[in-house]
């Protein structure tokens, strides 16, 4: 757990912290303020409204990105709020709670990715290459002849992926041993991937539907490759560069 307000004026700790959460795990959680937290509770408190759209209605939100032929309920543009506010209309009273809770839980969420960032060295050279997915996803509850539903494992092809739930866990990781271990979240905090992430899926048992969030971010311009201020005589690179799209 990284408390990023437990040391203040002091990044050099951050960064040492956090540092050695992704050289171990290759992620950590990340303790956020309660001004947050009130927009995580007002983001899922719409998310229902967003799943119960009809299928005809999700279909016509179409992505111009190659890897996303179809939106349905994922939000490419959310970070601005002209593009929000095009999502699918409910109720002329929800549209505005909807498209406004996302925007301003996205740009939340997307200020603690410039810090992070910030805390490598890597804000002004990153954020003009670097495009974000806001990605909302549900899981349904698993049948009586189900042991457990969830998604299959695989790697997100991203940088950075901040990712956010209600109260039912479900996201597991495979660590380097091979073992697979639960991540439990915790109150006000968010679940952090940097870098290569590890094999990670979704298994649910319970008997209460799952809603999660993520923020992913990746290179506008396709081509993912190593920050050039991270490379140097005692730090090799290790990572050839690739196009993300392909």
């Amino acid at each position: 757990m990284v408390g990023l307000g437990r040391c203040p004026g002091c990044p050099a700790q951050g960064r040492l912290w956090v540092a050695s959460a992704l050289e171990e795990y290759g992620c950590f959680m990340l303790k956020y303020d309660k001004q947050v937290s009130m927009l995580h509770d007002a983001l899922f408190s719409v998310l229902e409204e967003i799943f119960d759209l009809p299928v005809e209605t999700k279909r016509k939100n179409v992505s111009d990105v190659p890897s996303l032929p179809i939106l349905r309920v994922t939000l490419c543009s959310v970070l601005y709020f002209k593009k929000a506010s095009a999502f699918p209309r409910l109720q002329p009273s929800n549209e505005l709670k909807i498209s406004s809770t996302l925007f301003c839980r996205t740009s939340a969420v997307r200020r603690i990715c410039y810090l992070f960032l910030a805390f490598f060295f890597l804000f002004e050279s990153r954020k003009e290459s670097t495009d974000y997915l806001f990605r909302m996803m549900k899981y349904r509850v698993s049948k009586k002849d189900e042991v457990k539903v969830g998604s299959v494992y695989h790697k997100d092809m991203d940088f950075l992926s901040v990712l956010d739930q209600n109260q039912v866990n479900g996201l597991e990781m495979k660590a380097k041993d091979g073992q697979w271990f639960s991540i439990d979240y915790k109150p006000w905090t968010l679940f952090v991937m940097a870098g290569e992430p590890l094999m990670h899926r979704v298994m649910i048992n319970g008997n209460k539907e799952r809603y999660s969030v993520g923020l992913f971010s990746y290179s506008h311009k396709g081509m993912v490759e190593v920050p050039e201020e991270l490379v140097d005589d005692e730090h090799p690179l290790q990572f050839k560069p690739y196009n993300y799209y392909v």
